[in-house]
């Protein structure tokens, strides 16, 4: 997660789970929890997979501004349970045939966005990879 800040000079925060170069070594989802994220103009989301944490938390502050955002689906192409159960899946379901449920990930991904407020949404990606560009509105 990259985070710039909206006023005079840009301040940079990196955050990662994995041990990089100038970057905090850290969890994401925690530390946007700790962080009150109105301050900053833009937020890049470049997770591990999908960043479901990170976005419910720019949800649940209410986050006015841009944030970009890179989703990877795994070999099965897994989404987050918690996700899937917001758009109304049960445990059950999901117990029961997770890779069938799963299979328009990138869909399912774009309704529970949209389930959250987004209305304006950018995207580009191939099968695997989905980029894309969130305009978070007051």
């Amino acid at each position: 997660m990259s985070v710039k800040h909206a006023k005079h000079k840009p301040i940079i925060d990196r955050v990662d789970i994995k041990d990089k170069q100038q970057a905090l070594h850290a969890d994401s989802a925690k530390f946007m929890q700790s962080v009150n994220l109105k301050k900053y103009q833009a937020i890049d989301l470049d997770a591990y997979g999908v960043p479901f944490q990170q976005l419910k938390e720019i949800f649940d502050q209410k986050y006015v501004g841009v944030v970009f955002v890179t989703v990877i689906r795994s070999v099965f192409g897994r989404l987050p349970t918690a996700m899937l159960l917001d758009l109304g899946y049960t445990q059950g379901m999901i117990a029961k045939c997770p890779t069938l449920i799963c299979g328009d990930g990138f869909q399912k991904f774009e309704d529970w966005i949209a389930k959250n407020g987004v209305k304006k949404y950018i995207k580009r990606g191939n099968n695997k990879k989905l980029y894309g560009m969130i305009t978070m509105n007051a």
